[in-house]
């Protein structure tokens, strides 16, 4: 990470653009129709990633990253990305642990701007490892409380992000809450 780059920092500054799946050699991140992630002038996009080699040999990897562009006048919903992370993750060694937390989205959205959670949700991405054995996300508060979004089960090598099409409009909720 050269010039101080973070994750974390540049997450909350800047937004995610995308994310990729664990362990796969090609993820597409695509909305519904006429909905797209906005990047401001003079942007500068950063593509980070790590790898994890599971082999023996050592490999050689490369990145490469496609943007697809939509006309302004085919743009009917501009995207505010955001990002879950959970820290105080502990795995003990050789043993099977879960971990769960509400993430409370509605107070974040009431200091910010004094007002209730509006909000749809149109993609989610989990990171998840080959050691993974299950991941949900669903809602937290509200008369879908307890609604599942998207469950996981026993990992595999492929693509995790999941589009909803129509979005999940959690207006009324807490936030979502998950566990793996």
């Amino acid at each position: 990470y050269n010039e101080g780059f973070e994750e974390i920092t540049t997450a909350l500054k800047g937004g995610v653009l995308f994310a990729q799946s664990t362990q796969v050699n090609r993820e597409v991140q695509r909305f519904g129709e006429g909905v797209a992630l906005r990047i401001p002038p003079y942007a500068r996009i950063i593509a980070a990633t790590h790898l994890l080699n599971y082999t023996p040999d050592e490999v050689t990897t490369s990145l490469t990253l496609r943007l697809y562009t939509l006309a302004t006048d085919e743009v009917k919903v501009k995207l505010t990305p955001f990002r879950l992370s959970y820290f105080p993750l502990d795995i003990p060694p050789k043993a099977t642990s879960e971990f769960a937390a509400s993430c409370d989205i509605d107070a974040a959205f009431q200091n910010a701007g004094n007002k209730p959670l509006d909000m749809k949700l149109h993609y989610v991405l989990p990171h998840y490892h080959t050691l993974g054995h299950n991941f949900r996300i669903g809602i937290n508060g509200g008369e879908r409380d307890g609604e599942t979004l998207y469950e996981l089960g026993t990992f595999t090598a492929d693509p995790f992000g999941k589009v909803f099409d129509p979005p999940i409009d959690l207006t009324g909720a807490k936030g979502l809450d998950f566990s793996c």
